[in-house]
Formats: structure tokens, sequence, C-alpha cells
């Protein structure tokens, strides 16, 4: 924990996302959005009432020096800034319990991910967004647990993810259910998705790196990823790929652009192969 002491009085508060819980998630996950210069220093006053739960009235007869305020600023610099680990282990609504998937998409197969991203395309196109699109993101990512989760874990099939199976039927009316879900928590399982998928993109940077433009605007580019690794043999046909391990499917992808780029490379240099 955190604190600060003014006139006597100690306040506490949590010193880092790592410390807070989720009701503190959902209050603070707004500034880490924030574009740098729209956090004014009205801003930073929220924030630190927020954090250290401070009444409006009593902030209101606070009066800092500019070495007080520029510490106190830099005290709280960590609720700008976007938390990188799992926000909880699970969030309950209406009575059904929803369970993260694990950080780096440990736990994802390549058709939840690239069903997820496809969603998200969706969600964030800016001529045409479509605000349905998240609740179709949280339902392919954030799954309840299997029913018949003990016996999996004692089969060869265990994989590590708990969460019941993908399946687009049941995507589609957890979607349903998850629209009347509080915009805060929304907010807090969107942003642990974008972090993730930032971190996991930055592993396979040659594979989507570059200025080309991709040829499906709409997303379907991760589905036809999939059926081009499929073609390559190397998991089996395209089902057996959508059920592979995420990274498993990656690092196939990236090392087959690698040996590409280098039998293009030694050829270009004039080098037979």
């Amino acid at each position: 924990m955190d604190e600060i002491t003014y006139r006597n009085k100690t306040y506490k508060g949590p010193e880092s996302w790592k410390a807070c819980d989720r009701r503190q998630f959902e209050k603070l996950i707004p500034f880490c959005r924030l574009p740098a210069d729209a956090i004014t220093d009205e801003i930073y006053g929220m924030a630190v009432q927020l954090i250290f739960r401070i009444r409006p009235l009593d902030w209101a007869r606070w009066r800092l020096s500019q070495l007080q305020w520029e510490a106190l600023k830099k005290q709280i610099q960590w609720v700008f800034e976007m938390p990188e680990g799992k926000p909880f282990e699970y969030f309950e609504h209406d009575a059904i319990r929803y369970l993260l998937m694990d950080e780096l998409f440990a736990d994802t197969s390549a058709l939840e991910l690239s069903m997820a991203m496809m969603a998200y395309t969706d969600f964030v196109r800016p001529d045409d967004r479509d605000l349905s699109a998240l609740d179709r993101l949280l339902a392919t990512i954030y799954r309840p647990e299997r029913k018949d989760l003990k016996a999996f874990k004692n089969s060869e099939e265990w994989n590590g993810d708990m969460r019941e199976p993908y399946n687009e039927s049941r995507m589609l009316m957890h979607a349903q259910h998850l629209a009347t879900l509080s915009l805060e928590t929304k907010t807090v399982l969107l942003t642990y998705f974008e972090v993730q998928t930032r971190l996991f993109l930055d592993q396979y940077d040659e594979l989507f790196g570059g200025d080309t433009e991709p040829r499906y605007s709409d997303g379907r580019g991760w589905i036809m990823m999939l059926k081009n690794i499929a073609k390559e043999g190397h998991f089996g046909n395209f089902d057996q790929v959508c059920r592979q391990p995420v990274h498993l499917v990656f690092v196939a992808a990236l090392d087959d652009t690698l040996n590409a780029e280098e039998i293009r490379d030694k050829q270009e240099n004039g080098y037979e192969y």
C-alpha cells in the first residue's frame, strides 16, 4: 500500500496496478486510456482523490507547494500507464462466472485469438464501428469454466485452459448476456485484451511488421493465415490448426516467414539455393 499525509492525516491507497483490487481497477482504468495531451492537473487531482479515497470537500482544502504537487504527481504516475498483468482471475455477471485468459494468451487456441481479433477490428474500425462487436470479443476470449474440468485436467488433452471450449453459438449467447455488463468492467477487460495483444504481437513482429496494407481490412486475414498454415501441413487440416495453441501456430508461421526471407535474400545477392 502507498500513503500520503496532509495536516497530520494519512491517506492510503494502491501503489501500482498490481496492488489494486477489482473495484479499484474499475474506478481507475479510464486514466490509463487517456491520451498524454489530455492529462491536466485537474485530471491528476481526480486520480489522487480516487487512489487515496479523499473526499472532494477535503481535497478542495488542500494547499500544496509546487514541489509537493510535482512529487505527488510522480507518485501516482503509474495510473496513467497501461497495466500489463491480469487484473483479476474471473468476474461474475448474473450468476455466471467468466474466466480471464492467461497472460500472453498462453492458454488460448489459434482460432479463439483469430476470432477475437476479427471482433476487435469491427469494434475499433474508425469509419464504421460496430459497438456490439465488443460483446462478441469479450464472449470469445472470456468464457465460463468448462463443466468437465476435473476430468479434463486428468486427460491427455489437458492444455491448461479451464474455460469452456470455444463455440460460436455459445459465444453469441454469452455476448448477449454480457451486453448488460457494466461499462467499467468492460473497459478493464478490453484494456487487458489490448495490452496482451500488443505484447503478443511484439513477439512476432516479423509476421506483422512493415508498412504493407493488409489484404483484408475487416480482420479476415487472421483466419486466412490459419488456412495458409494448414496448407503447409504442419498441424494437419484447417480444423486441427484452429485447435492448436496460438503460440505454437505463430512460431511455425514465423519460422516459415524467416526461412522465406532468408531464401529471398540469398537469391537477391546472387546465391543459388
